[in-house]
């Protein structure tokens, strides 16, 4: 699963979670401000299992988040990183839970700020923006 937690709960608003009608959230922990993390509704491990209806939801909803982004922060770059299962090697006992304990997902990571020094040198990053803020500003 992916380091960083995340609170949201499908069709809730919660303070890290913008008011979409779809599975998305403001990370827990945010390294970076307005991150973003889209899931699917359907949990899967792997990205590549997603049919033709899915991938048209996927699109829309990038699109709406992309949308709020850009009309909240003006159309700053971003990276879009598609975090997919590891590649699965047939070897007993390895990966047995992969199917419950990973599901794909998608991080916005807008670049909005630059690494400061003591963030090149501890790797702990310094967000500025808390993730209740980012949320309620991209709910609109």
């Amino acid at each position: 699963m992916h380091p960083r937690r995340t609170q949201e709960r499908d069709g809730a608003a919660s303070p890290r979670r913008p008011r979409w009608p779809h599975r998305d959230a403001a990370p827990f922990a945010s390294g970076y401000p307005f991150e973003a993390c889209v899931f699917p509704k359907i949990c899967n491990s792997a990205f590549g299992r997603i049919n033709a209806v899915q991938i048209e939801n996927l699109a829309k909803i990038l699109r709406d988040v992309l949308q709020r982004l850009d009309h909240t922060l003006g159309g700053p770059p971003y990276n879009l990183s598609l975090q997919d299962r590891p590649f699965l090697r047939p070897r007993e006992g390895y990966w047995k839970t992969i199917e419950e304990d990973f599901h794909w997902h998608l991080e916005i990571l807008p670049q909005l700020i630059g690494l400061t020094g003591f963030e090149r040198a501890s790797w702990f990053s310094c967000n500025p923006v808390p993730p209740e803020t980012a949320a309620r500003c991209l709910s609109g």
